[in-house]
């Protein structure tokens, strides 16, 4: 029976102390290890990914404005050829030359950024078709500064000059096609990495909230399946796994307590024994099973006659104890008779048989002088011997026998 009036319970801190940490096992520190070198490794994917499409499409973004450039420079190229034979004017030889260089420049920009087969083949055909017009406009510049000007304008009109200049035109509107073709392609392919990047990590979170979710619920679950054990584990060692009674080194803790916090306003306590008559005939007789019957029979009607306050206790074989905290003498005397009583008058059944048992019980009232439990439960036990010895089924009350 639990003591709840006088909280008396024994508490083994170190036993009770818990927490979580002490049920993470390796497979779960592995797991915290992988989880987050996984979510760095993410992390930095997704920051690689977003920087390499942002260094892409400025890369892109260089080449259409150097195709731009490249059909504008061509443009002026041909106009300051045109300008120069129909004026006659050499200034414009310098902004033709300008013009040239720039696109040269340009031209090597493409091929320097473009460094695959099919633009490097569309890229010297551009050359070819710039070196024959070119060496076409050098000639018209030499007839100019000759003084020549219908004859420059004359080949600048001619069928080469006209099919080169188509064909360049041509390629590079081809080269500036496909160039946007291939910013196009790779913008999405991409993009279409990054949302399939995207979309694996957000299975992954799902994932591991998945897995930290089961992972923390089996450590609640280990936590309390322990718990439980070790509260079974304490209650199996301070209780009789027969009668469930509290066993005698529990009941021992216990008196060493009451007595130390005993006070003058509150002295009293009382220990009775108890001790089966006979007890080994009834074994002999019965049997251990039998035994064993009449010893948890003997608990309950113990339990259903003390007080909440009393703490009852198999302390070994067919002895039991009661602590009767609060309990003079005279009240601890009226107890044990109606428990001497309920025991008479309630024979215990086995096997389609009654066994019939009485008790002799000693009771010992704590004095001053007693030095601790020792010396009750000594004072207890010789009133019980005394009742043994008085034909036994009987109460004997004893006041301090110890010396």
């Amino acid at each position: 029976m639990e003591n709840e009036n006088l909280n008396l319970h024994y508490n083994d801190k170190s036993s009770s102390q818990h927490n979580y940490g002490k049920y993470i096992d390796s497979w779960f520190i592995i797991s915290v290890i992988v989880t987050v070198i996984l979510i760095i490794i993410l992390a930095w994917s997704l920051i690689s990914s977003y920087n390499t499409v942002r260094s892409f499409e400025e890369r892109e973004l260089v080449l259409e404005r150097y195709s731009s450039d490249l059909m504008l420079a061509i443009t002026h190229l041909e106009t300051s050829a045109r300008l120069a034979a129909s004026t006659g004017n050499l200034t414009w030889q310098d902004n033709y030359q300008q013009h040239k260089d720039n696109l040269m420049k340009t031209l090597d920009n493409i091929k320097n950024l473009l460094a695959t087969p099919d633009f490097t083949e569309e890229a010297n055909i551009i050359t070819d078709n710039l070196n024959t017009v070119q060496e076409i406009e050098a000639e018209a510049f030499a007839l100019i500064s000759e003084g020549r000007r219908e004859e420059a304008a004359e080949l600048l009109r001619g069928w080469n000059y006209v099919n080169n200049q188509r064909e360049l035109e041509t390629t590079l509107e081809s080269l500036t096609a496909n160039i946007q073709e291939q910013i196009q392609g790779e913008v999405i392919a991409a993009r279409n990495q990054t949302g399939i990047l995207l979309a694996i990590v957000f299975a992954a979170f799902i994932i591991l909230i998945i897995s930290w979710t089961v992972s923390l619920q089996n450590i609640k679950d280990n936590y309390n399946k322990r718990r439980e054990k070790e509260k079974e584990i304490t209650y199996l060692s301070y209780h009789d796994s027969l009668t469930e009674l509290y066993n005698r080194r529990y009941f021992m803790k216990v008196g060493e307590k009451i007595i130390k916090e005993l006070t003058p306003q509150r002295e009293n306590l009382t220990l009775m024994m108890i001790d089966i008559d006979h007890f080994k005939k009834v074994n002999d007789t019965y049997g251990h099973a039998g035994g064993d019957v009449v010893l948890q029979k003997l608990a309950v009607l113990l339990k259903n006659n003390i007080r909440n306050s009393d703490i009852p206790a198999r302390l070994g074989g067919e002895e039991f104890g009661v602590l009767l905290p609060g309990a003079s003498l005279e009240s601890a005397r009226e107890i044990s008779e109606r428990l001497r009583k309920s025991i008479e008058d309630n024979p215990t059944e086995f096997e389609g048989q009654k066994i019939s048992i009485t008790i002799s019980i000693g009771l010992a009232e704590y004095q001053k002088d007693i030095p601790g439990i020792d010396e009750l439960l000594q004072n207890a036990d010789e009133a019980l011997y005394q009742a043994k010895e008085s034909g036994r089924n009987c109460i004997i009350c004893c006041q301090n026998l110890a010396t």
